[in-house]
């Protein structure tokens, strides 16, 4: 539950909820070559109507090589999605590379909505002060939660999503509370907007690599504009780079020009398109989606 994001690390893994093989490959390659041997037993072996990957590949593989590298199975082929780059000695980047079936992929129309979606959350991206009448609060894995905090947050993801990647109960929200870092802002007592860093360690061959993914950022009805959710962006953010986190990022839904806006007003730089990547809906959008599948837009902190 801790990385319900991220996911496990090492090999691929069936993620039946939301029909799709994905995997966190821990090695780094060092050649396209050795990129398209791992790519290539994964995907014969896949299962579900999409395939995700994210493997690192040393500064020697040039972006060009990456984008240039397809990978056929028996019925779909795996292309470059995004590329996200580690703040590490050895300039490792993550490699998204991605794959659908002919029923799992959007129409151009929908993805040109999308596009425009995030030009014009560019405009929408700027720092909102916040009033003195909310309090940040932040934790590290703590025990400092209540149980009131974990309803709150609960009746928050209750009115934010009509269907995510994972279910969302009290237990399982404690348990994101207790297990990763967490940063809300209280009104009166009440949590009324909220953010989530999952932090993972990756072993690629002797060195260790720390990566952290801001997801569940939602904000109350009630308390919506009022900037909080660029708040928590920015809070998180700033707790993560100082803390020495090699890659900061978030998968970010492409329908929703005030999520966009909030990544790009912390400082993300948004890299490629996950295509109908996993379960999300939400009644927040601007563009209608064409079945449970959300796309994510990948932002990276530079």
């Amino acid at each position: 539950m801790a990385n319900i994001s991220i996911g496990p690390i090492g090999k691929p893994y069936f993620d039946a909820l939301n029909n799709r093989t994905k995997a966190l490959i821990n090695c780094s390659c060092e050649n396209v070559s050795q990129v398209e041997i791992i790519l290539k037993q994964i995907i014969i072996e896949a299962r579900g109507s999409r395939v995700s990957v994210r493997i690192f590949a040393d500064h020697n593989v040039s972006v060009g090589e990456l984008e240039q590298l397809e990978v056929s199975g028996p019925e779909m082929t795996l292309k470059l999605e995004a590329i996200l780059p580690c703040h590490n000695a050895d300039q490792l980047v993550v490699a998204y590379y991605g794959a659908n079936s002919s029923d799992r992929i959007n129409n151009q129309e929908t993805l040109a909505q999308q596009q425009l979606l995030l030009l014009q959350a560019y405009n929408h991206a700027g720092v909102h002060q916040i009033n003195d009448c909310y309090r940040i609060k932040f934790s590290r894995g703590s025990n400092c939660w209540s149980v009131k905090d974990f309803q709150d947050a609960l009746a928050i993801y209750a009115q934010t999503y009509n269907s995510y990647l994972v279910d969302f109960t009290l237990e399982t929200v404690a348990k994101m509370f207790k297990e990763n870092w967490v940063a809300a802002y209280v009104f009166r007592g009440q949590i009324v907007s909220l953010g989530v860093a999952e932090i993972a360690e990756v072993r690629i061959g002797q060195n260790i690599l720390t990566m952290s993914e801001i997801s569940e950022v939602a904000t109350h009805p009630n308390h919506r504009g009022q900037g909080l959710a660029k708040g928590i962006y920015r809070q998180l953010a700033s707790e993560l780079k100082t803390a020495g986190i090699n890659l900061i990022f978030s998968e970010t839904r492409a329908n929703h020009v005030a999520i966009l806006a909030t990544a790009l007003s912390a400082g993300f730089k948004p890299q490629g398109l996950l295509n109908q990547h996993c379960v999300l809906t939400s009644p927040f959008t601007e563009v209608r989606q064409s079945s449970t599948y959300a796309d994510l837009v990948p932002f990276y902190l530079p």
